[in-house]
């Protein structure tokens, strides 16, 4: 059921299936604006085209 089609051995599953969180990393970021100020964490974030008010931050750019 939730076999993939090219890679058999992985499995894909719903992150709504899980009680807790599954280790993303939080990326998108909604009413930003009402974020207290300690909470700054020195990331750089760039409005997500399409979506006002939503802020994401970009991957960090790897080394060739």
């Amino acid at each position: 059921m939730y076999a993939r089609g090219h890679s058999p051995t992985m499995v894909n599953i719903p992150r709504a299936l899980f009680d807790e969180g599954v280790g993303r990393e939080p990326r998108y970021h909604i009413s930003i604006d009402q974020t207290p100020e300690w909470a700054y964490a020195h990331e750089r974030l760039t409005p997500l085209k399409g979506f006002p008010g939503i802020v994401w931050s970009r991957g960090r750019k790897r080394r060739a």
